[in-house]
């Protein structure tokens, strides 16, 4: 067994080939592995997991049946059911009752039988071509019911006593062409989801986005993520960074420090100035964007004429207690009056900045 607590599946796969087939190559191994088709779920998701026949070498083999015996975590993994969603159209398939065993008595128990058959001859084809790149046979579907790092589906060569895997050769009756067989692991995590950010979402930071001579690019480099539970098991691939309009290399998550229900992302350089800059959380796909658009001290996505009239209005207390990040525009740490100067420059493109007037974000 790969994991405690694990049960047995035995998959059957029956092609009816009866000497009918003609020889694709000589014979070689056929390899079993899974392929998942997420590696990250979330509890309450269903677990998708193909498994496929594969050709050892680089020419397609031809199979008349298979038994695979299946080890999985019910732990983890509940209720096991298939989808025979591969490009072989089988003459019968499923979770047949009276299987060898008993296994299929009880579907949410870790033990279950799939048993198909090939068509007749002289279908065409009736047995089965396996590519090097491997034939889908079907794709088993689990319940995530609990989170872990690793929840293992496998396929060991025997089983209890009735239990085996064999993989037969479709021009040579009898003869066991059974491979290497493969393992897989799902990351499973909590239901939870990103609701908030700090910065929060939409902000726009309108500070310098470089020195004056171009030197020392700076902006938001780190950004905080509230969720609505915990979040400590979090890792950098369950995040993805894009910016609109797009460039050609954007900001990377390099790290990520989780307590409880906040994780702080670490980017490997500042957002893009000129730019929308979205967090997407992958699990669930929730994506949060904070801006960069030097000048723009009001936040309405323009710099503009307004926004130094914006600023002369923050300065002086007749509008609203604005954040740092739209009036501290020279990042000295305080705001006053040099920061009017600075809107001017960065305005008009003093120095090595760009000319910011009337830049806008997208929509």
């Amino acid at each position: 067994m790969f994991v405690s607590g694990c049960k047995a599946v035995l998959v059957i796969v029956a092609l009816w080939c009866a000497g009918f087939c003609e020889p694709l190559a000589n014979s070689a191994p056929v390899n079993l592995e899974w392929r998942p088709a997420h590696q990250t779920v979330v509890v309450g998701d269903e677990v998708q997991i193909g498994l496929y026949a594969v050709s050892d070498n680089d020419v397609n083999q031809s199979i008349a049946s298979m038994s695979a015996v299946v080890l999985w975590d019910e732990e983890f993994l509940g209720t096991v059911g298939h989808i025979n969603n591969g490009p072989y159209l089988w003459y019968a398939a499923g979770f047949f009752m009276n299987d060898l065993g008993g296994l299929n008595d009880d579907r949410s128990d870790g033990d279950i039988i799939f048993t198909g058959f090939g068509q007749f001859a002289p279908a065409d084809p009736a047995c089965v071509p396996v590519p090097p790149d491997g034939l889908l046979i079907t794709t088993f579907t689990f319940d995530a019911v609990a989170k872990t790092e690793a929840a293992v589906v496998g396929i060991p060569l025997r089983h209890a006593q009735v239990s085996q895997t064999e993989v037969y050769d479709g021009f040579l009756p009898g003869f066991d062409v059974t491979g290497t067989l493969g393992t897989a692991t799902v990351r499973i995590l909590p239901a939870i989801d990103l609701v908030m950010s700090q910065p929060p979402p939409n902000s726009i930071d309108a500070r310098q986005p470089s020195d004056v001579d171009g030197g020392n690019a700076t902006g938001w480099q780190s950004i905080d993520l509230l969720f609505d539970g915990v979040a400590a098991c979090l890792i950098a691939d369950d995040f993805s960074i894009s910016v609109e309009p797009t460039i050609e290399a954007p900001p990377v998550v390099t790290g990520v420090t989780a307590t409880r229900n906040r994780v702080t992302l670490q980017l490997d350089k500042p957002i893009p100035p000129g730019r929308w800059t979205n967090i997407a959380y992958q699990p669930t796909g929730t994506t949060v964007r904070v801006g960069a658009l030097p000048a723009d001290v009001n936040g309405d996505g323009t710099s503009g004429p307004l926004d130094l009239l914006a600023l002369i209005d923050a300065l002086n207390g007749v509008t609203i207690l604005r954040p740092m990040w739209q009036v501290d525009l020279d990042r000295s740490g305080e705001v006053n009056s040099l920061d009017i100067l600075r809107e001017v420059d960065l305005l008009n493109g003093a120095g090595e900045f760009e000319a910011w007037n009337g830049r806008t974000l997208p929509p």
